[in-house]
């Protein structure tokens, strides 16, 4: 493939992965344009091999937002704390080291929470337009954000209208071009596909949390906490993007199942395992073991494995056959 030419049209990559065409060979974008448009402006300016450093530093800039997301909501301790969970955060090491669109999307999201913490109205509608302008998943987030602005309704509109002009534009352009808001292979079953693609399909909607707390364990913390104290903005963060996937898998069974996607709530579900590690001290040393842990499978996976979640036994005997 071409680097500057995103269209996937009679490439020979879609009958070696096993995809249908039906999904891929089109010349329109398969995501909104934003990441990959960022891309070619990166790779015109700096090269080829510089590119990398993108989700690199859409993930560093996820976890600074994230700092200042906990110093405002709980503490300064909290906020440092949860800063390091997520960077030691296997998904979060995986998912920005490689080209995708989940490290950068998590950073908008992220500052989009941010700039509502902080009564930004204007700049957050912009960041949440460029969410939205980045990857579909982006709407996850739209329950604390009406949240949020349910705190501040008459200044509301200065959201709502950046918003609306950054994004609105390209889901017009992508309604008339397939008829219809959303990517097909969200109500047209893509049929079977290759090894990894049956895998993901075969995963059941539970697989969204068990899998999150086997390569994650610290984030139960978080879990643990959403029972006791009642932060609304993180709960809301997190169970509702979650609940959106899970929701999605139910629907559509054929739905894949892929790690990375959760990315965008862990930075709340980081600051609620926080919360919770700041006021039980004697769980230091399980939450230190359980960062740890996950740096192990985060490195291990950057450098074997070629997608986000593939952590099972079954894969790794594969290997050494």
């Amino acid at each position: 493939m071409q680097p500057l030419n995103y269209s996937l049209k009679s490439d020979p990559i879609i009958d070696l992965l096993g995809l249908q065409r039906a999904c891929y060979d089109t010349p329109l974008f398969f995501h909104p344009p934003l990441f990959v448009y960022s891309l070619a402006l990166l790779i015109k300016l700096t090269g080829l091999k510089l590119i990398l450093f993108f989700p690199i530093l859409a993930m560093l800039f996820s976890i600074w937002l994230t700092f200042l997301i906990g110093r405002i909501l709980y503490s300064e301790r909290v906020a440092l704390i949860a800063a390091g969970i997520l960077a030691l955060c296997p998904i979060a090491l995986h998912a920005s080291t490689k080209i995708w669109i989940d490290a950068p999307l998590t950073m908008f999201c992220t500052a989009t929470i941010y700039l509502l913490t902080t009564k930004r109205y204007g700049w957050a509608g912009a960041a949440y337009g460029l969410a939205l302008l980045t990857k579909l998943p982006a709407i996850g987030i739209a329950p604390v954000v009406l949240f949020l602005l349910a705190k501040d309704l008459k200044r509301s509109w200065r959201f709502i209208v950046p918003a609306v002009m950054i994004a609105a534009p390209w889901y017009v352009v992508y309604y008339f071009s397939c008829n219809s808001f959303v990517p097909t292979w969200l109500h047209n079953n893509p049929g079977p596909g290759g090894w990894f693609a049956n895998e993901t399909m075969a995963r059941p909607a539970i697989f969204y949390v068990s899998n999150l707390l086997v390569v994650a364990p610290v984030y139960m913390f978080g879990f643990i906490e959403m029972g006791k104290r009642r932060n609304w903005i993180c709960i809301i963060w997190v169970v509702c993007f979650i609940a959106m996937f899970m929701l999605q898998k139910l629907l559509t069974p054929y739905f894949g199942f892929i790690m990375r996607y959760l990315l965008p709530c862990l930075p709340g579900l980081a600051l609620l395992s926080a919360k919770f590690l700041e006021q039980k001290k004697k769980f230091w040393i399980p939450a230190v073991v359980m960062c740890g842990y996950g740096v192990f499978l985060g490195i291990t996976n950057i450098y074997i494995f070629y997608n986000a979640d593939v952590f099972n036994l079954k894969f790794l005997l594969k290997l050494c056959q």
